[in-house]
Parts: structure tokens; sequence; C-alpha cells
């Protein structure tokens, strides 16, 4: 690799300084987002119990924030910055991803500028959730899987490492077991194209598969389940049966989801056994209400592009939960419209700019829409595009570049 760039040092410096200002602005007296609750939890058991307990759940993002705990104390400071850290890294890594797969230096000092001060980039890398983790993974996972599907360029120490890497995406959020898949699906066509070798395709493979079978492997002996996590039912219920309910307020949801007689006769049963009968529930009604489902998705299609935050929309401020961080929702508004029309619209352009050039971008776009699509099938939302959007800001990289390299030949 080669040695970081002034403007690489200046970015990422410029970027992690930014970031750990706005969390001495959060503090570390409360939760934001419900969810922190819930990594921080795990991340304490750990530090307490040194195991997560007869529980499925992805490891890696409690588990980094429990390094935090154990050698510094229960404080939320700590994991914040080091989040934040992870935020600058984040920054770094699509600067120089860009670079490499756009063959422009001026795309990738672009995509630093940008990532640096991406508003959303930002607030989640102060907020104790999967998002920086896994987009960090994912981000730097993909970068060397498509630079390795150039002939030329194949290193088999990247290769690997970027397999494993995407790998750990699956600890940090499930949903990359069932993205990442299609990759090695669409990889096969670089095997049969001689682009790739069937050796390095399986090897990778088996990068990829280490860390994800040896915690199945665990969450099979403790948890009794040989899955990532057991929490996929109900939020599949939650983007079916309970979408209208779960787009009002979650709790609405879940007290309505009490009601019903299966969920009575789950509290009966193991983890595992409650999550698969909630999976079940949710495919029963999918395929009973088959119109009503693929108005769903439509409508999740959309919440997944939405260029900024339902105007109807309103969060309840708690103890637990502040998202909008005491902005009003008219101002979150602005901030989207500053960034998310000009990153998804630019960003698809360039990518299938940059993708008759370079067939290994093919595996960019097929992240984005795996993503895209697992999201329309379970719960969506803005927030859940958040790992496609170093793909996107790439892409408008790669036009903007393309723009002024033809203003520049006017």
């Amino acid at each position: 690799m080669k040695k970081l760039r002034p403007e690489e040092w200046l970015a990422a410096g410029l970027a992690l300084l930014i970031r750990a200002a706005f969390v001495l602005k959060l503090g570390a007296s409360r939760f934001y987002q419900i969810d922190e609750g819930g990594f921080t939890a795990d991340a304490l058991r750990l530090t307490r119990d040194g195991s997560f307990g007869p529980h499925a759940l992805a490891p890696l993002v409690p588990a980094f924030f429990a390094g935090f705990f154990r050698l510094l104390g229960p404080s939320l400071l700590y994991p914040r910055l080091g989040n934040a850290v992870l935020g600058a890294l984040l920054v770094f890594v699509i600067g120089r991803m860009t670079e490499d797969l756009s063959g422009s230096r001026r795309a990738g000092r672009f995509a630093l500028f940008i990532s640096c001060l991406y508003p959303f980039f930002v607030y989640y890398s102060g907020l104790l959730l999967s998002e920086i983790p896994y987009t960090l993974a994912a981000t730097a996972g993909l970068w060397l899987f498509a630079r390795s599907l150039e002939p030329e360029r194949f290193s088999a120490g990247a290769w690997a490492l970027g397999a494993f890497l995407l790998g750990a995406a699956a600890l940090a959020r499930p949903e990359a077991e069932f993205i990442v898949p299609c990759l090695w699906a669409l990889a096969l066509f670089f095997v049969l194209a001689r682009r790739l070798s069937a050796k390095a395709w399986a090897a990778g493979i088996l990068c990829w598969l280490l860390p994800v079978a040896m915690w199945c492997a665990r969450n099979r002996i403790e948890a009794g389940t040989f899955k990532l996590d057991d929490h996929g039912g109900i939020t599949l219920l939650e983007g079916t049966m309970l979408l209208d309910l779960n787009e009002i307020d979650t709790g609405v949801a879940v007290k309505t989801l009490e009601q019903t007689p299966f969920y009575q006769k789950a509290q009966s049963l193991s983890e595992p056994a409650q999550d698969g009968l909630y999976f079940h529930e949710a495919l029963k009604f999918m395929a009973e209400n088959p119109v009503e489902t693929l108005g769903q998705w439509a409508y999740k299609f959309v919440s997944f592009w939405r260029f900024y935050p339902r105007p109807g929309k309103r969060y309840i401020d708690t103890k637990t939960s502040e998202p909008n961080l005491g902005l009003r929702h008219d101002a979150l508004i602005a901030v989207s419209l500053l960034t998310e029309p000009w990153l998804i619209l630019g960003g698809a352009w360039g990518l299938l700019l940059l993708w008759r050039k370079r067939a290994e971008i093919s595996i960019l776009i097929l992240f984005v829409l795996a993503t895209m699509g697992i999201h329309m099938v379970s719960v969506s939302q803005m927030r859940y595009r958040l790992p496609v959007m170093p793909e996107m800001i790439l892409g408008f990289c790669v036009l903007a570049d393309e723009v002024l390299k033809d203003w520049k030949k006017a």
C-alpha cells in the first residue's frame, strides 16, 4: 500500500477532529437512539461476565465497545470516541478506494473531502450503533475484492483480506451474510471469463466463511442455533405484518404484536424457536397478501432512497431516544437536501460510467442493489442506506471528475 499523502493525513485528521468534537458535544450521560441501549447492554454483559451468555447475536460491535468499558470504565464517552476513530478511518478508505478503482487522484481527493464532511457519517460516528463499524468493514472488503478482479493487480494477500473483512462485516451486521453470497456468485462469472482463477475464488470463499462459520458454531453451542443472530424473524414481522404501525412508532407495533395468538405461544419457546415462529408468520403474511406485499416493497424502495426524512414523521424525545439531537425537523430536511439528491443521482450515474470501463465495478453496484433488496423485504429507512453511501460517493466523484475533464477540453 502506498504511503499516506498529505491530503489523506489532512482529511483523516480533520475528520477525526470533527467527529471527536461531535462526540464531546453528545457527552456520556444518555443515549440518542434507542438501539444504542441494546449494543451497550451486550457490551457491558461481555465486560462483566466475559461472554454474551446463551444469546445468538452479531459480536463485533458490542465486543469493540466492551474493550473500552474494560480498559477505561463504563462511561459511554470512550466507545463513542473509538467509533469516531473508525469514522475517520472510513474517510481514508473511501478516498483511497475511489482513487484506486477510478484511476483518478482528483476523484480520490473529492471523495476524501466529501466523506470528511458528509453529515450522516459524522452523526453515526458519534452513536453506539453498528453503522460505522459495518460500513468500514464492508467498504474495505469491497475495495480489495473489486481491485483483485483485475488480473494484473491480483494479490493473494489483498484477496484473502478482502474476503475476511466481508466476513467480519457480517459479524457487525448479519444482513451481510445474505448480501455477500451474491458477490461470490457474480465473481464466478469472472472465473468463467478467466479473470480470476477457480482456486482463488474457492480460497476467498473459505476466508469469508471462516469468521462467519466460527461464530455460528459458537451460537449453536451456546444458544442452540447455527445462525449469526436470532432477530431476523421479528425484524421481518416489523417490515410486513406490522409495517404500517412500525412506521408510526415501533412501540405501537410491539404492543399490537403482543396481542396476537402466535406471540403468546412464542413466550414459552426458546429464543431461536421464537425467531423461527416470527419468521414463519412473516412469510405466511407475504404469501397470503401478495398484492399488499408488492406495495410494501415499493414503499420500502422509496424509503431506502428518500432524499430527506418524511415531513410527517415526528420522534418523541425520551431519556433513551433523541435522534434529532434537538434540531427542528425542517432543519434535518434542509441538511439532507444539501447532500442526498446529488450523491444518490450523481453517484448512480458515475458508477454506471465507471462500470462501462471497468467490469469489476459490478461488484460495488451489486452490493448497493443487494443491500437495497434486503431492506425492501425487511425494514427500510434512510439510516439503512448508510453502508452503500461510500459507493455512491465514489460514483459521484467519478462523475465530477469526468465533467471537469470535459469542461477543460471545451
